[in-house]
């Protein structure tokens, strides 16, 4: 009886002890399914944010060059301003989670894949000159870019950096902006075809 007692107990130590290690393995499966599960969401979320924030910066430079009141130098400014200020709000905000996801006792893995989203490059970093700006909007929009003709050359006397009169070529250029590219950009735009469309079948109205 005492031994059948004993093969007993150690049986349900060793089944015991198979389910505590099953337990365990399955609670790491499940972690780290959790770990890839919210690793993925950060992941789209950062893919889906800082293009946003890349188009938002390129739409405001192309509201504030299309302003002929706003020179360049001012524009220069604005821009080094908003960096400034999203540099600083990006760090405030990685401050609060990091300091909310240590309260949580959030996994060190996340933790720094989440703060490592955070060292985004400025919107407004590129948009400084014509060329950069240029550079930007046409990755977010449309854009028909002008061409520039050469007229004519001519030769004329003008003043050197050492204020004597000598002469050299001038050349006269002209910006042409095409028209008929223009229109099939428009035309391209889904909701002025909607609007075409819907005109066409519209009954022709007589007064």
């Amino acid at each position: 009886m005492n031994e059948d007692n004993q093969d007993d107990e150690g049986d349900e130590m060793v089944e015991n002890n198979l389910c505590e290690e099953g337990d365990v393995a399955s609670s790491d499966v499940e972690d780290g399914q959790a770990s890839e599960t919210e690793a993925a969401a950060i992941d789209d979320t950062y893919h889906r944010v800082i293009p946003s924030l890349s188009k938002l910066a390129a739409s405001i430079c192309v509201e504030m060059r299309s302003n002929s009141a706003v020179t360049g130098a001012v524009l220069s400014r604005v821009f080094d301003y908003l960096g400034s200020a999203f540099e600083l709000l990006v760090n405030d905000l990685k401050l609060e989670v990091q300091s909310v996801m240590q309260d949580s006792d959030v996994n060190q893995d996340i933790q720094q894949k989440v703060l490592d989203k955070f060292a985004a490059t400025n919107p407004f970093e590129n948009l400084d000159s014509i060329n950069k700006s240029l550079r930007q909007i046409t990755r977010h929009f449309d854009f028909v870019a002008p061409q520039e003709i050469q007229l004519e050359e001519r030769l004329e006397m003008f003043k050197n950096r050492r204020g004597e009169r000598v002469p050299g070529m001038i050349r006269s250029t002209f910006q042409y902006v095409s028209i008929l590219q223009v229109i099939q950009l428009v035309l391209s735009n889904d909701i002025i075809r909607f609007m075409l469309l819907k005109m066409r079948q519209m009954p022709l109205m007589v007064f």
